[in-house]
């Protein structure tokens, strides 16, 4: 099953995933709906996914890493020409 996520006052940001990262981190939500769309986006996630602060990034809750899983996931989907490169699910010569 597969769910479009759609940022922009028309579109009411309704994404549930959207809206996890929004409620708990206003400025990263920001900086999503700034980058989706773009080549920009994967980038964007994988920094916040990995360490790249030598150990004193604090992390996310699960709910919010999963959200950006699958807010990555979505994104592939529409914008398939940003996912090449990321290798695993999201590559598709893996």
């Amino acid at each position: 099953m597969s769910r479009k996520v759609h940022f922009g006052v028309e579109a009411g940001m309704t994404d549930e995933d959207f809206e996890v990262i929004q409620e708990r981190h206003p400025h990263i939500g920001a900086k999503l709906e700034k980058f989706w769309g773009t080549a920009d986006l994967n980038p964007y996630i994988s920094e916040l996914l990995h360490d790249t602060r030598e150990g004193k990034r604090k992390g996310f809750s699960i709910d919010v890493v999963l959200a950006l899983t699958s807010l990555r996931t979505v994104h592939h989907e529409e914008f398939p020409q940003f996912s090449t490169g990321l290798g695993g699910l999201w590559d598709d010569n893996a």
